[in-house]
């Protein structure tokens, strides 16, 4: 390989490699982030009520249900912000005392 050559070739390599490890740096990151849940502090940020309009509760859905089982006509659901009772279908939700 002529030596001009062997420059340019080593130099996009270099620099490609370079370009690889920033871009799986990102991955790494984000991927390490998104799989912790206790971390999406983002999507757990309050603010006071006098903020907000009066339909956000219509708009933004409090919690999702990750975990969901019916007992004694009761249903009970869990997520990140603990467990929950139903006694009417679902329709009302109370936080269970764990």
């Amino acid at each position: 390989m002529p030596p001009r050559l062997h420059r340019v070739v080593r130099a996009v390599h270099k620099y490609a490699g370079l370009t690889a490890c920033a871009w799986l740096l990102v991955l790494a990151l984000t991927g390490i982030a998104l799989d912790h849940n206790e971390w999406r502090w983002l999507n757990q940020t309050s603010v006071p009520p006098a903020w907000t309009s009066k339909q956000i509760g219509r708009l933004v859905s409090g919690t999702i249900m990750r975990h969901i089982a019916v007992a004694d006509g009761a249903v009970l659901g869990a997520s990140e912000r603990g467990a929950w009772r139903s006694a009417d279908g679902g329709k009302t939700w109370v936080l269970v005392a764990v």
